[in-house]
């Protein structure tokens, strides 16, 4: 009788594991040109899209994209160059979007804006995962 409630309990335990948080990044070079505005929706299907899913990488990515300061420049709806969406339980949602100059917008809140230092760690991080 022990046995079985350690393995009912143990089994429980598992069903209340919270969903681990993966993050889809869609990415086009920051420097790229081109003839038509990329918004937030055309990323999708234009960028490139690669998948994160360790811990230390999702850690990464959020906490580079929540260094951002708040800034009174407009974000450039037409300049997107990385969209991030996260997923914890297979509904997506989206975490940021953020244009050429590094102005940050998420799904609520004020536009924020990246330093030079901080669109590299970024950039680095893309680039060292989504190849």
């Amino acid at each position: 009788m022990k046995y079985w409630m350690i393995i009912l309990s143990m089994a429980a335990g598992l069903g209340c594991a919270k969903p681990r948080e993966v993050l889809k990044v869609y990415h086009y070079p920051m420097a790229a040109e081109t003839l038509t505005g990329l918004t937030a929706e055309k990323i999708v299907r234009s960028g490139e899209a690669c998948v994160l899913s360790s811990e230390e990488d999702v850690k990464a990515m959020r906490d580079v994209i929540a260094s951002a300061r708040p800034t009174t420049e407009l974000f450039g709806e037409k300049f997107v160059r990385i969209r991030v969406d996260s997923s914890s339980s297979g509904k997506m949602a989206l975490v940021a979007v953020i244009d050429t100059a590094g102005c940050v917008r998420g799904s609520s809140g004020p536009v924020r804006r990246l330093t030079p230092d901080q669109i590299d760690a970024l950039l680095r991080l893309i680039g060292s995962r989504c190849q």
